[in-house]
């Protein structure tokens, strides 16, 4: 694999069709969180197609992304499967040195192989089996070189989240058409092979094992579990020296001020706030549902122009209720709509400010985003 000549395709192929992909990318990642991750799949699908359309030259545009639902059933298993290696993954990461080597080395190859296997099912029309077999003999084409391409494919589209600088979206379709290339390029090659011998495949599980108890033991050590549902499970009072050293080091990379919370939980950057709790300056005219858990903030220290993601046990219904009849004993003017199971609440004050509340649910759990803006 060339890697340099991808490169430079995926840079002419995103400038020169930099309008849909950005609009695809974000229509695909709003509506992804909105659903719960339930419509990733699918839409991720039409996302690749799109961008393997263009590589072959083909017309496409946005409403290719909503075009492949038919395949929503294999697409969300290889995404739900994804997120569940992801997160043994982030388990045995928790182990110093070993567990960072582990990460480093399975978390590219988990990000190709599944975006391929997404490829495999909307292109080919294959069923969940044959294509994450296909995917994983593709990536074996050329082990070495292919880890080293999904690795750069990684760093490219997750830039944006790393940095700060630009919003991840910017970022995110660079690795969906390196993943679609690689796609073109590796299943016309003959499939490759791991044969491993039995006793090897034992010994192999057994040291996963070890290495998931280990991860346990050092995350409940450290005070943190992983943040698969976005949440710590114990606090620590006091900035460690980890959270002090992150901050300069990322300071001295963007040339901002950059602060890590005590618990880890948050990070600052030039008065931008990002993490999992909200700032002390928060608002106190928005009135927070009593039995909802924070999952994220993004946004000013005083709450201007931010997004905060919470969820609850409790039926979207409440929520709703609550939320129309708190914002209106805090003086906001409320309207209300809802769009089948989403229920989006506005409300403004003469003050310039506005913002809404945006409720979705599934069986078990209710989700709602709490977006305010300052003029």
């Amino acid at each position: 694999m060339d890697i340099q000549q991808n490169l430079r395709r995926i840079f002419e192929l995103y400038f020169k069709n930099f309008l849909v992909l950005f609009i695809s990318t974000l229509l695909t990642l709003i509506l992804s969180c909105l659903s719960l991750g339930i419509l990733a799949g699918p839409l991720l699908g039409g996302l690749i197609l799109i961008c393997l359309k263009l590589l072959r030259g083909e017309e496409t545009d946005f409403k290719e992304i909503f075009g492949h639902f038919d395949q929503f059933l294999p697409t969300l298993i290889i995404t739900i499967l994804s997120g569940l290696v992801s997160f043994l993954i982030s388990i045995i990461g928790a182990i110093p040195i070993v567990g960072w080597v582990f990460s480093l080395a399975v978390s590219p190859a988990l990000f190709l192989v599944s975006l391929m296997a997404i490829a495999f099912v909307v292109d080919e029309n294959l069923n969940l089996r044959e294509a994450i077999n296909k995917s994983v003999k593709s990536f074996l084409t050329d082990p070495p070189m292919v880890w080293i391409y999904s690795l750069i494919l990684g760093i490219l589209s997750s830039l944006g989240a790393f940095l700060f600088i630009v919003p991840v979206v910017l970022t995110a379709p660079l690795g969906v058409i390196g993943a679609a290339l690689a796609y073109q390029v590796l299943s016309l090659r003959e499939p490759g092979t791991l044969k491993l011998e039995k006793k090897v495949i034992q010994i192999g599980l057994a040291i996963l094992g070890s290495l998931l108890v280990l991860g346990i033991i050092f995350r409940f050590t450290l005070g943190l579990r992983p943040s698969f549902l976005g949440r710590s499970a114990f606090y620590r009072p006091k900035q460690n020296f980890s959270e002090k050293l992150a901050g300069k080091f990322l300071s001295s990379m963007t040339g901002e001020k950059v602060e890590i919370g005590r618990d880890g939980s948050s990070m600052t950057v030039s008065g931008v706030t990002f993490g999992e709790k909200l700032p002390k300056d928060y608002p106190r005219d928005i009135t927070l549902y009593p039995k909802a858990e924070i999952q994220a903030y993004l946004g000013a220290s005083n709450g201007d122009n931010s997004s905060a993601t919470f969820s609850t046990k409790d039926q979207s219904k409440l929520v709703a209720e609550f939320y129309q009849r708190e914002l209106e004993n805090k003086g906001w003017s409320v309207e209300t709509s809802n769009l089948g199971g989403i229920t989006l609440i506005f409300f403004e004050k003469e003050d310039g400010r506005s913002g809404s509340v945006s409720i979705t649910s599934t069986e078990d759990e209710t989700t709602f985003i709490i977006a305010l803006k300052k003029e």
